[in-house]
């Protein structure tokens, strides 16, 4: 008896299963169009919600702020880090590792800005604009001052500085020139957590410097040769670690003006200090340094070339013999008699404030209220005696600064606080110290 069944050639069973494939996928991108969809509208709704234009206004009403962001909460956990945190608070080096690197900056929400942004004064003026890439900033930012003046320009990448940065003081005249690079991805990948925290070896100092660690060391040079420089070399220290920067690659040439008139120009290459450096007077050059492999080789005083080790000057100063006190100087031991003392120009340990002498300056220096007065540089001359007090000050050159100004440094100074007096063959002596400062009227 046959079979009432029928076989299914391998044509028709080839079909079969195509077709049943063909199902099959059919089903599978309906479900996967509908989950992304789905999924599509949610990140939508929660990308519109996130970026919804917000405004924030001054108590008096004025607009503060303009844009969008969303209130975020990044706080960096102990468990992120085991094998290092805990042992922060023991022989913590490289500035507190970075004060812990911030472990605890997050302690309330913030905010992660998107987009184009508009910060106001508290009068309703534009203060700045700017964009924000997922909270950092991004391109090209703007400044103004409360007269509507551009006072500066700012290029980021992913937060860090790029190109080209300007600021201009309210006249409009420039007033800085910088120009930055961002660091490389595998520069950032090798600056993390572990090798910042960790107390088993300092960072490199190609890391630190991102940081504006170890600039210091470009300009504490101890060779006899630049000793009698420490002014001009503090200036250019003063403004790299403190006024730059550091989060990028300096490269090309940075330049600052004051007043409209050249000040300082200063040349780096991948961070790294290089060519000639100089400190300008009355558009003149006064003060040069040349850096060869990160190192300074040579260091020119133009207008003081009794500080240029080996001059003609320099060599005659040194063959100078002990000044004497005058019979009316009111610093004499006796008035009337005549005492021989020994002050020291070079001295194998320099004196130091022990405190920050500039900032001081700035907090204490009271400049008249006249109109007519005009700032500018006053380079003073004292004593730092051995027990450490201040003496002898006199202004050794002013740039033009209204006298009144003048005076008020010179008076400020002659009542600071102690030094640590400078040292010779282990023994604190009397030392002649220049000090450059900046005024400026307010």
């Amino acid at each position: 008896m046959r079979s009432s069944m029928k076989l299914v050639r391998p044509a028709s069973w080839s079909r079969l299963m195509r077709t049943a494939q063909y199902s099959l996928v059919d089903t599978m991108r309906s479900l996967i169009y509908r989950f992304v969809f789905a999924a599509a509208c949610i990140l939508s709704l929660s990308q519109a919600q996130a970026q919804k234009k917000q405004t924030i206004y001054y108590p008096n009403g004025k607009i503060a702020f303009e844009g969008r962001f969303q209130l975020a909460w990044n706080q960096t956990e102990r468990f992120e880090a085991p094998e290092t945190v805990p042992d922060l608070n023991q022989n913590l080096v490289f500035e507190e590792r970075e004060s812990m690197l911030n472990v605890y900056k997050d302690l309330i929400p913030g905010r992660i800005y998107e987009g184009k942004c508009r910060y106001y004064y508290p009068d309703g003026k534009l203060f700045a604009t700017g964009a924000y890439k997922s909270g950092y900033k991004n391109g090209t930012f703007k400044f103004y001052y409360p007269n509507g003046q551009l006072g500066a320009k700012q290029s980021y990448e992913w937060g860090m500085a790029n190109g080209l940065w300007e600021s201009w003081n309210e006249q409009g005249r420039l007033t800085r020139s910088f120009h930055y690079k961002t660091i490389p991805e595998s520069m950032l990948q090798s600056i993390n957590e572990k090798s910042l925290l960790s107390r088993s070896k300092e960072p490199a100092m190609a890391v630190k410097l991102f940081f504006g660690r170890e600039y210091e060391d470009f300009f504490d040079n101890s060779k006899q040769e630049f000793r009698d420089h420490w002014g001009n070399l503090a200036i250019f220290k003063e403004y790299v670690t403190k006024r730059l920067y550091h989060k990028a690659i300096k490269e090309g040439t940075f330049k600052v003006w004051q007043q409209g008139k050249p000040y300082l120009d200063m040349h780096f290459s991948n961070n790294i200090p290089v060519g000639t450096w100089t400190i300008y007077d009355q558009d003149q050059p006064a003060f040069t340094i040349v850096f060869e492999a990160g190192k300074i080789i040579k260091a020119t005083d133009f207008l003081n070339p009794e500080n240029n080790f080996g001059s003609p000057e320099n060599l005659a100063r040194k063959k100078e013999p002990a000044r004497s006190i005058a019979a009316d100087d009111v610093n004499a031991v006796d008035p009337g008699i005549v005492q021989q003392e020994e002050i020291f120009r070079t001295v194998q340990q320099m004196p130091e404030a022990g405190y920050d002498f500039n900032k001081y300056i700035r907090d204490n220096l009271k400049t008249p209220k006249s109109k007519d007065a005009a700032g500018g540089r006053v380079v003073v001359e004292f004593v730092v005696r051995k027990d450490g007090r201040i003496d002898k000050v006199r202004a050794i050159r002013s740039d033009k600064t209204d006298p009144a100004l003048v005076a008020a440094v010179v008076k400020l100074i002659q009542n600071v606080p102690k030094w640590q007096p400078g040292r010779q063959n282990g023994r604190a002596v009397d030392v002649y110290y220049t000090f450059p400062v900046d005024v400026t009227v307010r």
